[in-house]
This record gives C-alpha cells, sequence and structure tokens, in this order.
C-alpha cells in the first residue's frame, strides 16, 4: 500500500516498477499524484481505479479522464471528480453539463 500511494519518491515508484507490476497497487496507485505514478497508470490502463483516478490532482489524470470519456464515460465518478481541486476538473464537469 505505501509504496503505490506514496506521492514523494519517484525512486520509491521505479523500485516497484523493476521488481515486478504485480506487486503495485494500482488501487492507491491511481489516486498517486506523482508524475512516475502517472506514467505507470499509462503503460497499464487496464489496471486504473477510474473511481480513484478522479481524485487524482495530475493534470495527466485529468487528460485520462478525458480521453476514457470518449470510450467508457461510465468509468469516470462525476461525484470524486467534482471534489477534486485542479481546476481542470471543474472545467471537465462543466463542459459535461455536470452540476453537484
Amino acid at each position: 500500500y505505501w509504496l503505490s500511494s506514496n506521492i514523494y519518491s519517484e525512486d520509491v515508484l521505479e523500485f516497484v516498477k523493476e521488481n515486478k507490476y504485480n506487486k503495485i497497487n494500482f488501487h492507491y496507485l491511481s489516486r498517486n499524484s506523482n508524475v512516475r505514478a502517472l506514467e505507470l497508470l499509462k503503460e497499464n490502463p487496464s489496471k486504473i481505479d477510474w473511481y480513484l483516478l478522479s481524485l487524482n490532482t495530475n493534470d495527466e489524470a485529468i487528460e485520462l479522464i478525458k480521453d476514457v470519456l470518449k470510450t467508457n464515460p461510465n468509468k469516470v465518478s462525476w461525484n470524486l471528480l467534482s471534489l477534486n481541486t485542479n481546476t481542470k476538473a471543474l472545467e471537465l464537469l462543466k463542459e459535461n453539463s455536470i452540476t453537484f
């Protein structure tokens, strides 16, 4: 858990990657806003927890959400996205006429 949720160390995320993807907790990694965490998510899109990604404040996470909206909008948690503090998340809510 703590390795996948550690947002402060790219070295930790690299260590996790080098020591087998199957030991990565993608559930927690989906909420991790570290740039390296987002790279790992992009490399493994089928393992993304879209529910928690909706809370991820990284701009790249918002871009992943925009991409999945084109093919599978039900993966996005609009409720959690409305709690996201990234201004791009708010723009995405407005673009999709989501109000809470």
